[in-house]
């Protein structure tokens, strides 16, 4: 503990004072490598850093609704159709990406001229000078509005550049649209040359129907057998009636016969013979009426059955018909459909929707100063980098030095105080 104490008693104080007394003592090293950085920096920025323009067009774009086509289903079809002389619906973003494409940096590539004694710009050169950014709007959600940035170290280039992005991503979007709205129509015509033919094809099946003999032959027969079936049934009611009275006579000569056979006198036995003979009569004319309404049924349900086959056909026939009038009648709407979207998808594909897709809000002008470098932010952070090496440096240079310069060093480094100071003179 005391050797501890001992150790304790002899190690510098570092204070506040000291530190301080350090800088003053450099002040001078701190000042000159401080300026040095400054002006250093000033001197670099303004005549060996190149000097970087930055120029800004902006543009809005507007959805548009639309999908790829798609088969052709009777069901559905206006759903299916409604979508086929559309463009498809990218989101802001993707137009932003896209303006960064080979597809649209190849083309200002080829536009835009060679820095003087350079090369001619490539897709990737350009994409390190061009920013697209999504203006933010409120509610963390993005507008319409697309910022299109580049920089260069030629402000009109820089300019040029910002607005022939633009004017190739319009003349890239009209490109797509145009190839979209070729394929839809060329679909659509080929789809509706397809209905067209089976539009024909129902027509001409519709009016040969129509004009064959077959369901005014069977109208005829029927109407043929509906009345014959009438007749033959009138008959028949006149039979069964004939043979009601017929049956009625021969029960009325039998109860007379029965009443007569108990009486054998001459004048009963004559008349009993009489009453024999009528009813034998009777019973024949019975048998023949009975034979008549046998007959007239079997004809009446032939009859019968005839109309109903005759029916079935009519009704087969009309049922025909009326499928080739509804097909028909849809084949008509679809094939009329067709036709209107093929000029729907016709109109869009002579119209310039890149400009109705994409509109400049503002051309992108060459700016009157440069971006960068920024001399005001050099030159501030070379002074704060030059005051901190320079700090660093003094107090390393105060660490190496080990010599005993003034009685405070004396005090500092053993702890002790000075009794007295021996003057140095040079001899």
């Amino acid at each position: 503990m005391e050797e501890k104490s001992r150790l304790g008693s002899v190690m510098p104080e570092v204070d506040l004072k000291h530190y301080l007394a350090v800088l003053g003592k450099w002040k001078w090293i701190i000042v000159g490598i401080t300026a040095v950085a400054v002006v250093s920096a000033g001197l670099l920025s303004k005549f060996m850093l190149p000097k970087v323009y930055e120029s800004t067009a902006e543009v809005m774009v507007s959805a548009s609704n639309g999908q790829q086509p798609q088969v052709i289903n009777q069901n559905g079809l206006a759903e299916v159709l409604g979508n086929l002389s559309g463009l498809p619906q990218p989101t802001v973003d993707t137009y932003a990406g896209e303006m960064t494409g080979n597809a649209i940096l190849s083309q200002v590539a080829k536009q835009v001229p060679a820095p003087p004694g350079g090369l001619p710009y490539t897709s990737a050169q350009l994409r390190r000078m061009v920013k697209v950014t999504v203006v933010p709007g409120n509610n963390q959600q993005n507008t319409n509005l697309i910022q299109v940035q580049a920089s260069n170290t030629d402000p009109k280039r820089a300019a040029l550049i910002a607005n022939t992005v633009v004017a190739d991503f319009i003349q890239f979007i009209s490109q797509q649209n145009k190839s979209q709205m070729s394929g839809s129509v060329s679909f659509l015509q080929a789809q509706a040359k397809v209905i067209g033919g089976k539009l024909a094809a129902a027509n001409q099946q519709l009016s040969v129907l129509q004009a064959s003999s077959d369901v005014t032959q069977l109208q005829s027969e029927l109407a043929a057998k509906d009345k014959s079936l009438s007749g033959l049934e009138d008959s028949l009611q006149g039979a069964q009636v004939s043979l009601a009275e017929q049956q009625a006579a021969v029960t009325y000569l039998q109860q007379k016969l029965a009443s007569l056979s108990a009486d054998h006198s001459a004048a009963s036995q004559s008349l009993q013979a009489t009453v024999q003979q009528d009813l034998v009569g009777a019973q024949s004319q019975a048998a023949q009426s009975q034979a008549e309404v046998s007959v007239l049924g079997s004809q009446v349900g032939a009859t019968k059955t005839d109309i109903a086959g005759l029916q079935q056909q009519l009704a087969a026939a009309n049922l025909k018909q009326q499928d080739l009038q509804n097909e028909i009648t849809i084949l008509g709407g679809t094939y009329h459909t067709l036709k209107g979207k093929e000029t729907d998808a016709q109109v869009a594909e002579a119209a310039n929707l890149g400009d109705a897709t994409v509109s400049v809000v503002s051309k992108a002008l060459p700016p009157t100063s440069p971006s960068e470098p920024k001399s005001s932010r050099n030159v501030a952070v070379a002074g704060m980098l030059g005051l901190l090496v320079s700090v660093a440096l003094v107090f390393l240079l105060e660490y190496l030095d080990s010599t005993v310069k003034t009685p405070e060093d004396v005090e500092r480094l053993v702890g002790l105080s000075t009794l007295g100071v021996i003057p140095h003179h040079q001899g």
